[in-house]
């Protein structure tokens, strides 16, 4: 590129890191392991017995990590009139799913789990459906909800988090950090400075500056004052770099950095000075999938 632009967007085709559901008030993080997964699918085959279209499915842990049950695996996509005759519930947006890990068990690296889906077809019209896995933590009672953890510096973060039923409360928050996070639960974790104290809102939210987490650390919080608690599922320290308005400044002749895109559709933006006849290349490394990448001349003064 030799064009004197100034402005630089990742925008993310894949998952960069983990993806994260939002946490709602029952305390719940879901997590979208579908990436972790080699999956491959039978055809329909009619089962005369319990009169379903049955399809044999192989999930196949790819990642290097385990997978801890309990896994939904989500059905999307049926037509009208098509239903899952085995499903073990719907999810909120009304997609059947099924569980088909028994509580307690680990998938490994390289461990495949077959189970079978049986659909009610009465009509006997042709259809497809899309497969979806999914992992939800459930925080420990009375523990707090991390929101968010956006990277200050290169060695602090701002937390915000909510604690149900704690309206206007002075409290006490100690955060913990790793570079790895399996399913919510950080990996050899070692406290980030000391206890901060903070207050929260009418509605139990709080926000807070804390040490010694680096931007791509997992982070986790728990509460020390007025009364110990379990942690937070954990989240990744991101720069808050999501839109134009809030690019992070690149500077100097060859500057690099890390990031990451945790959700789909997210974008990570950048900026940067260019002189006149300045040349610009721009190289993106350790990426898991395709990504796109734009940049733009003057953005802020079209916008």
């Amino acid at each position: 590129m030799r064009e004197r632009r100034s402005w630089l967007n990742m925008l993310g085709g894949a998952l960069f890191a983990l993806s994260l559901g939002a946490v709602s008030a029952a305390q719940a993080l879901t997590q979208d392991l579908t990436g972790q997964f080699a999956i491959t699918r039978s055809g329909l085959v009619l089962n005369r017995t319990s009169n379903t279209f049955d399809s044999t499915v192989a999930l196949r842990n790819s990642s290097d990590v385990p997978v801890l049950a309990p896994i939904d695996v989500v059905v999307g996509g049926l037509p009208a009139g098509v239903t899952l005759a085995n499903k073990t519930g719907d999810e909120p947006d009304g997609r059947p799913f099924v569980s088909p890990m028994a509580a307690g068990g680990v998938l490994q690296p390289g461990g495949t789990l077959n189970f079978v889906l049986k659909f009610a077809n009465p009509a006997r019209i042709g259809f497809g459906s899309t497969l979806q896995v999914l992992y939800t933590v459930e925080a420990p009672l009375g523990a707090p909800i991390l929101l968010s953890a956006a990277a200050t510096s290169q060695t602090t973060a701002f937390l915000v988090g909510r604690i149900e039923g704690a309206a206007n409360r002075d409290i006490a928050v100690q955060a913990t950090s790793s570079r790895t996070c399996v399913l919510g639960t950080l990996v050899g974790g070692a406290a980030a400075g000391a206890p901060v104290a903070a207050r929260t809102d009418r509605d139990g939210y709080f926000g807070v500056a804390v040490s010694g987490v680096s931007p791509g650390d997992f982070v986790t919080m728990k509460l020390t004052l007025p009364a110990p608690t379990a942690a937070s599922p954990c989240l990744v320290s991101s720069r808050d770099n999501d839109s134009w308005p809030k690019a992070f400044l690149l500077e100097g002749p060859a500057s690099t950095v890390r990031d990451f895109i945790d959700a789909p559709g997210k974008a990570r933006w950048y900026k940067f000075a260019v002189t006149p006849g300045q040349r610009i290349d721009i190289t993106l490394t350790g990426l898991p999938a395709d990504y796109d990448l734009a940049d733009f001349k003057h953005i802020g003064e079209a916008f």
